[in-house]
C-alpha cells in the first residue's frame, strides 16, 4: 500500500531572494587557473637530470605560427622538337599576330609536351 503526502505549499521566492539563494549556494565548484607549469615540471626534472642540472627553466606561450609545406620543385617538361614546333608555327599561321597567338601557341606546346 502506497501513501502519498500531500504536497506542502509554500510561496516562491522574490526576485532579490533567488539571487541572494544563487549566490550563496552554488552547484558547480568555480573554475581555478592551473598551477604554473614550471612548478610542476620543476620536481620532475630535479628526480630525472639531479639537483643541478637545471637551475632555471623559463616556458613562453605565443601564438603558433603553421607551419607551410615544403613546395616540391615543379618537374620541367622537356621543349618541344623543332618538327612539332614547326608544324604548331604553320597550324597558327592565319591567327593575327598579338596576344592571342601567343597564348594559343603557350597552350600548343603545353599540350604538345604532355603527350
Amino acid at each position: 500500500m502506497t501513501v502519498r503526502w500531500p504536497m506542502a505549499k509554500r510561496p516562491l521566492p522574490s526576485t532579490q531572494e533567488a539571487l541572494r539563494i544563487l549566490a550563496e549556494k552554488r552547484t558547480r565548484p568555480q573554475r581555478r587557473a592551473p598551477p604554473p607549469l614550471g612548478r610542476a615540471l620543476g620536481k620532475t626534472l630535479k628526480a630525472f637530470l639531479g639537483a643541478d642540472a637545471v637551475q632555471k627553466l623559463r616556458i613562453v606561450q605565443g601564438p603558433l605560427q603553421a607551419a607551410k609545406p615544403a613546395a616540391r620543385p615543379r618537374r620541367r617538361l622537356p621543349p618541344l622538337d623543332a618538327a612539332a614546333e614547326a608544324k604548331l608555327a604553320a597550324d597558327l599561321a592565319g591567327a593575327p599576330e598579338g596576344r592571342l597567338k601567343s597564348a594559343l601557341m603557350a597552350l600548343g606546346r603545353g599540350v604538345l609536351r604532355q603527350r
